[in-house]
C-alpha cells in the first residue's frame, strides 16, 4: 500500500490514476470495467499495489525464466515452490533501490543518503540508485514508486484495472513528521 498522507503531490497521482483507467474505460464496452477507487489508510486514501511472483508456465510461452534475486529468495524457498506448473519471468519482478545523493567534499566525492525529500528530478550525474534488500522498507518512509497498470478480466464478462508495482526507491529512511492544515 502506498499513500502519500493526503499531501498535494500524492492528491495529483490519484489524479493520474483516474485518468489512466478513464483511458482504459473509453476502449472497453459501457458498464463492463469496474471503477477504481483508492483505498483508505489511517483515513488518508491510499493505492493498493502488488505484483505476482508466478506466472503460469501455459500463460508465459514467450517469457524467459528469470532467477530470483537473492534479496527476495535467499533460501530458495520460492525457486523451489514454482514446480512445473509456474515460472518466474520479468514480468513478475519487482526492483528496489534506495537513493543516494552525491555531495562534493574537500576530499572527493562522498555518497550520503539523501536527507530532504528532493524534487524526484536529478540533474547531477553522480547521483546513485543502488539495489536494495526489500526487507528494509518500514511504514513511514518515504519512497518512489513506479507501477504500471493492467485491466485484468473477472467472472461475468466483466473487468477490472489493478496497479502492479514494478520498482521501489527508498528517498528517505529517517522519521517522517508530518502536520495536517484542516
Amino acid at each position: 500500500m502506498l499513500t502519500g498522507l493526503s499531501s498535494p503531490k500524492f492528491n495529483d497521482a490519484l489524479a493520474s490514476v483516474h485518468a489512466i483507467q478513464d483511458m482504459f474505460q473509453r476502449d472497453a464496452p459501457q458498464g463492463i470495467m469496474e471503477d477504481w477507487a483508492p483505498s483508505v489508510f489511517q483515513e488518508h486514501p491510499s493505492i493498493d499495489v502488488g505484483n505476482r511472483y508466478f506466472t503460469p508456465r501455459q500463460n508465459a510461452l514467450q517469457d524467459c525464466q528469470v532467477a530470483f534475486s537473492a534479496s527476495i529468495d535467499p533460501d530458495h524457498i520460492l525457486t523451489d515452490a514454482m514446480g512445473d506448473q509456474f515460472i518466474h519471468v520479468e514480468d513478475n519482478q519487482v526492483e528496489y533501490y534506495e537513493y543516494y545523493e552525491a555531495r562534493k567534499e574537500s576530499r572527493g566525492t562522498k555518497y550520503v543518503i539523501n536527507d530532504l525529500l528532493p524534487d524526484f528530478k536529478t540533474n547531477n550525474e553522480n547521483d546513485r540508485h543502488y539495489e536494495f534488500a526489500p526487507s528494509v522498507f518500514c511504514v513511514g518512509d518515504i519512497a518512489e514508486a513506479q507501477l504500471s497498470f493492467e485491466v485484468i478480466r473477472l467472472k461475468g464478462k466483466r473487468s477490472k484495472m489493478i496497479v502492479v508495482l514494478r520498482a521501489l526507491t527508498l528517498l528517505d529512511k529517517g522519521e517522517v513528521e508530518v502536520s495536517m492544515d484542516d
